[in-house]
């Protein structure tokens, strides 16, 4: 009987400290899956902080970033929750035959803008998710950022897919001249 004890025991310790040691090692997430994999500009070389995904949303983005899934998770077409200017401009961006009403929601994470020049021109920027896009599946990003009167602005992005299923999202002159911190991208796709 005292031999079973002492097994005993001797699992505990080692479950306790096997436990522990697995707490201290961080587990990949699909937040550490997604990030930016190259920038950039037409013209011009950016710092390395041009637009970057943050790892904390602002109260701003994050209240937006929850809108957003709200309103889908209650069963409303994700293209529905822009408005529709922005509707038309996913509609001009993505294949003619795209119905937009049946895009899904794949991705929403809040962005951070860093200091843009005029001179660096249209910017180019590279993104990798969790999920890897097909090429040919038609995907859209729709970027949000809050205008002066605390209203989202919302700017449908010409997006492409590369071959490693990365999104190419290209960010014009007129947007990186008004974006601002608390943005949010927003990806649709088939």
């Amino acid at each position: 009987m005292k031999r079973k004890w002492i097994a005993l025991l001797v699992v505990l310790v080692l479950l306790t400290g096997t436990a522990s040691a697995l707490a201290e090692t961080n587990s990949k997430t699909t937040d550490d899956m997604t990030r930016i994999v190259a920038i950039e500009t037409q013209k011009g070389k950016p710092g390395a902080a041009l637009i970057w995904i943050e790892k904390e949303a602002s109260d701003k983005a994050e209240a937006q970033i929850e809108e957003v899934k709200t309103f889908v998770e209650q069963k409303n077409k994700p293209a529905d929750y822009f408005p529709d200017e922005t509707k038309k401009e996913i509609t001009a961006l993505t294949p003619a035959d795209t119905d937009i009403a049946k895009l899904k929601l794949s991705e929403v994470v809040p962005l951070g803008i860093g200091e843009y020049k005029i001179e660096f021109g249209m910017v180019y920027c590279t993104f990798r998710f969790p999920t890897e896009f097909p090429m040919d599946k038609t995907v859209i990003g729709v970027v949000g950022y809050p205008g002066s009167d605390g209203k989202m602005i919302w700017i449908a992005l010409e997006t492409s897919v590369d071959n490693n299923g990365d999104l190419q999202l290209v960010f014009p002159i007129e947007l990186m001249e008004k974006i601002a911190h608390e943005a949010v991208l927003v990806v649709l796709s088939n």
